[in-house]
């Protein structure tokens, strides 16, 4: 996705990051600042975080704003509402982000605003028991039990000056009707969960499953890529990990990529990911290097994957434990026609009519 890189870049720039650090270090830092009575409250994640967590105790309703529009964001989240028609139509943004040269970092948003693309009219959206702030998060939007939601989940959040930051692994829900949030805690006992991540990407599979691919988990000193599929069955609220024999035979591991959701067919395609660089040569073996110099080295990834999802047919969808049994195969794709170039980060919409992605960026 190259986002943590360009901070990490901007953190050197200004001296701020020294080299690759660990909590441990950040910590042994923070000791140093407190005994010199220099402590930042911006350092302390949780107490940053908690602070929006009391707002939440003391929002009594839900508050819509007309706007003339959001403020400039990145790694936000656009879709469109469910059950759009040609004649009303609303498009659906949350969270992102503004990146602050100054100081190295970003201030992290968590508003609901919604384009009535009709009346070219933007409203701004804050409820009670909200998601913290965050950025690189991923949302779809689906109709349900009657009721029109917006699902979304993971992300990542820093301080003001990017030192620190966090990724979250929590999945909530949002009422398109009554605009207010609830968080999705799996069913006791159901199993694991997905790791915390951002740069991930979700689609909706049969009006009933969540499918989430990829997606990276930073903390300073390594970056770990993932190439795993979860399902999220929103009736009985369980999360399931596919599992492939043939792992050498599946998409890298990567972020920043796009998913397209085709009947039973998921299409991954693009993104970018890291991986360690080539031993240096003879030439250059004994000789100091700067201990900033990162070894690994970005891949912008070109490649389209297929994953056909299906269950057997002995399945009871009513059961709560079926979506343990849904099984998916790999293909990879030939490209043909006019290719895009490699990229990551970049738009795709499916026009379901003609079957067929438009891609932007």
């Amino acid at each position: 996705m190259g986002k943590r890189d360009k901070r990490k870049a901007a953190a050197k720039k200004k001296g701020v990051v020294k080299k690759a650090r660990s909590d441990i270090a950040f910590g042994k830092k923070d000791a140093k600042r407190r005994k010199k009575g220099q402590e930042d409250p911006d350092d302390d994640l949780d107490a940053l975080l908690a602070q929006f967590k009391k707002m939440d105790t003391e929002a009594v309703a839900v508050v819509e704003a007309e706007v003339q529009r959001p403020p400039p964001l990145a790694n936000t989240t656009m879709c469109a509402h469910p059950t759009a028609t040609a004649k009303k139509c609303e498009l659906v943004f949350f969270g992102g982000e503004q990146y602050d040269n100054n100081k190295g970092g970003s201030t992290f948003f968590r508003h609901v605003y919604k384009y009535d693309v009709a009346k070219n009219r933007w409203s701004q959206y804050s409820s009670q028991n909200s998601p913290l702030p965050r950025s690189s998060h991923q949302c779809v939007t689906l109709h349900a039990m009657g009721r029109d939601f917006m699902y979304m989940f993971g992300g990542e959040f820093s301080n003001s000056n990017g030192e620190r930051f966090r990724h979250f692994n929590d999945l909530w829900r949002y009422d398109l009707g009554k605009n207010e949030w609830e968080e999705q805690v799996p069913e006791a006992r159901t199993g694991g969960k997905p790791h915390a991540r951002s740069g991930h990407r979700m689609v909706v599979w049969r009006g009933s499953y969540l499918v989430m691919f990829g997606g990276f988990f930073d903390t300073y000193s390594q970056t770990t890529y993932f190439n795993d599929v979860w399902l999220w069955d929103i009736h009985h609220h369980r999360w399931h990990e596919i599992t492939f024999i043939a792992r050498a035979y599946m998409p890298k591991p990567r972020s920043g990529c796009q998913l397209a959701m085709d009947s039973d067919e998921m299409f991954v395609i693009g993104g970018y990911s890291k991986v360690e660089a080539a031993k240096p040569s003879a030439a250059l073996r004994g000789k100091k290097t700067n201990e900033d110099t990162d070894s690994s080295e970005g891949i912008v990834h070109s490649d389209i994957w297929c994953l056909s999802l299906s269950f057997p047919e002995s399945v009871d969808t009513s059961d709560p434990a079926h979506v343990s049994r849904v099984e998916g195969k790999w293909e990879k794709l030939k490209a043909k026609g006019a290719v895009p170039e490699p990229r990551s980060s970049f738009g795709l919409a499916v026009f379901e009519k003609k079957r067929r992605g438009i891609m932007f960026g």
